[in-house]
């Protein structure tokens, strides 16, 4: 059974090229993301081999995901990933202001989950 959030309507709004979702464990913040989006393709770094490349080669990581909206959960586990992901995320937003990324901390800004449209 779905229920509905009342930041939904803010989210699927909201044009910022970063969007932060916050809340305690296990609240469904991922579950919303999928419910507003379903086109998402869930990548978790839990996946040792996910993890190993996203950390040693972000930009081949991101690279073959790029016609795909992503979702990065667990995200800490490769910090290498983040300036690639910034600088995609300002790419974005000063070649075309209608794409949107999305960041969500999934427990306590460790974890992240990302949407490139």
């Amino acid at each position: 059974m779905w229920i509905k959030r009342d930041i939904s309507a803010v989210i699927r709004q909201n044009c910022d090229p970063i969007q932060v979702i916050r809340g305690p464990r296990h609240c469904g913040k991922a579950s919303l993301v999928m419910h507003l989006d379903d086109s998402f393709k869930e990548l978790s770094l839990d996946d040792p081999a996910l993890r190993s490349l996203a950390e040693r080669d972000p930009e081949l990581f991101l690279n073959q995901f790029d016609d795909q909206c992503i979702f990065i959960d667990e995200a800490q586990y490769a910090p290498n990933l983040f300036p690639s992901l910034k600088r995609r995320a300002d790419l974005y937003k000063r070649n075309n202001p209608n794409h949107k990324t999305i960041i969500q901390p999934i427990s306590e800004l460790k974890s992240y989950l990302l949407k490139v449209i």
